[in-house]
């Protein structure tokens, strides 16, 4: 559904659209990541004491923030041709794989869960129309 990730497309343009008009985040990409590991692991405590914090909606609109950080310290060292930990070929490599099953991921589940469920598989838990089974 992508009104659901609206919110994040908009962050994810503004972002761009900074670093495209020269504002950098002077800040080194694994400390972006770690804040953003940091955040994620700070979900699970944080719904023991606020309820729902931690479901699909809510723990991701609290995890925008972190990952803008990690993002534009990226995008801040590559347009100063900057070269790290994310060019090797490997992780590249890795990113194209990641999102090739994410373009697909949903077609494969849809046809996947007939088949299984057919021949008694494990029950796959169905998804609310219009959100994404991943």
């Amino acid at each position: 559904m992508p009104l659901y990730r609206i919110g994040e497309f908009l962050v994810g343009i503004g972002l761009a659209l900074m670093v495209s008009r020269g504002v950098r985040l002077r800040l080194p990409v694994w400390l972006g990541l770690l804040m953003a590991v940091v955040a994620y692991c700070l979900l699970w405590p944080a719904s023991l004491v606020i309820p729902g914090i931690g479901d699909d909606y809510m723990g991701g609109v609290l995890m925008i923030p972190a990952f803008g950080v990690a993002i534009m310290a990226a995008a801040s060292r590559d347009a100063d041709g900057g070269w790290g930990f994310l060019h090797r070929r490997l992780v590249v490599k890795l990113g194209q794989w990641s999102f090739g099953l994410y373009m697909v991921h949903e077609l494969m589940l849809r046809v996947a869960r007939p088949v299984v469920s057919r021949i008694g598989g494990l029950p796959l838990r169905p998804t609310a129309p219009g959100r994404s089974c991943g």
